[in-house]
């Protein structure tokens, strides 16, 4: 049998923007970016992450919590 297992990580976010303060940093990268982005890759739209800008990048720093699992059809 084969089975769809899902699971979650945490994903760090790192942006640089230009502010004077800390609090205004943080209102501005809420502006520039508020979410990720799904790209096309590995057999779907819905398999790779990723960001637009430049000064942008994603990284996952932490081990997968396994939590839920389907089995799947070999139709």
């Amino acid at each position: 049998m084969r089975y769809k297992v899902y699971g979650h990580t945490t994903v760090s976010i790192v942006t640089e923007v230009e502010a004077d303060s800390e609090g205004e940093a943080l209102e501005v990268a809420c502006g520039e970016l508020d979410s990720l982005i799904p790209y096309v890759g590995n057999g779907g739209s819905d398999k790779l992450i990723g960001v637009d800008g430049e000064n942008d990048t994603v990284g996952a720093d932490d081990c997968i919590q396994w939590t839920s699992a389907e089995e799947v059809d070999d139709d």
